[in-house]
């Protein structure tokens, strides 16, 4: 299980470190903990480095969930191929507008 913290990325003042995980893993879990989301319908999205969509999924949060800030993504690891990916969480609000809740990044590895 992997959690990455939200907001880090690499950028031209250097890298953060990245949470790592191996190319080829079956199934990859992410903890992904923040606050802003609410209850209600919540788009996971997948994107590599070019801004590409590799995987994308709305899910319901609970209320429980959004309270905690605390959910669990479940990424098929045959997708994953070694780079440097971001995973950006969104909900829609009553007008229909998409709102970005937080990203966060994460690199795969070459397979052990």
């Amino acid at each position: 299980m992997l959690t990455p913290s939200p907001g880090q990325m690499r950028g031209g003042g250097g890298s953060k470190a990245l949470p790592m995980i191996h190319a080829g893993e079956h199934i990859t879990e992410l903890t992904l903990l923040g606050s802003g989301a609410k209850k209600g319908k919540l788009k996971e999205e997948l994107v590599n480095p070019d801004g590409d969509t590799v995987w994308s999924k709305e899910v319901f949060l609970t209320a429980a969930q959004a309270k905690s800030g605390k959910v669990s993504l479940i990424v098929a690891g045959q997708i994953l191929s070694p780079n440097d990916y971001q995973i950006k969480l969104s909900q829609t609000n009553s007008k229909g507008e998409s709102t970005e809740i937080a990203t966060y990044a994460f690199r795969v590895l070459r397979p052990r």
